[in-house]
């Protein structure tokens, strides 16, 4: 893990801006081209809000990433574990992991409190490559979750997924 909180930052905005244009691209591809201009207004919002929220996880307190076979066994043997999809709601919409709810990485601060009363609870996000559900996951972190569990996602899913292939 990097040690110096500067480069920390700067590698965490590298790989969130190289996830959101392959996500960009994906919504793209996958949507047929359909509403370019709302998909793209979408991920810079996606993406501004993670700029504004790449902190640093408290010291000593952190997060762990697990490949999305790890989280399937973790959520067979821990029935209070919540599935988060940090993903803003249209992506959501779009294509999501069965069972998971939508808190977007966006709104996360503002919602974390209502959507997880327990603060020991397993809480495991997820969005589409893993820059943003990371972020996500220092933003809880530092909000005083104790048992946060991040993976890439979509892209490391190996189990069903819903999708709606009418929202263009």
């Amino acid at each position: 893990m990097l040690k110096d909180k500067g480069l920390k930052k700067q590698f965490m905005l590298a790989v969130t801006c190289v996830a959101m244009v392959a996500s960009m691209g994906a919504l793209l591809v996958s949507c047929g081209g359909g509403n370019t201009e709302a998909a793209m207004e979408e991920a810079a919002n996606e993406s501004a809000a993670t700029e504004e929220s790449a902190a640093e996880p408290a010291e000593g307190i952190t997060y762990q990433h697990l490949s999305g076979e790890e989280v399937v066994a973790l959520m067979e043997s821990d029935d209070n574990a919540v599935l988060v999809d940090v993903r803003e709601p249209l992506a959501y919409q779009y294509e999501h992991i069965v069972g998971a709810i939508n808190v977007p990485q966006s709104k996360m601060a503002e919602q974390a409190e209502s959507a997880f009363p327990d603060k020991d609870q397993t809480i495991i996000l997820y969005c589409d490559y893993g820059g943003v559900s990371k972020i996500a996951a220092e933003d809880l972190v530092d909000m005083g979750y104790t048992n946060v569990i991040e993976f890439d996602g979509l892209e490391d899913w190996p189990g069903e997924t819903e999708k709606d292939e009418s929202i263009k």
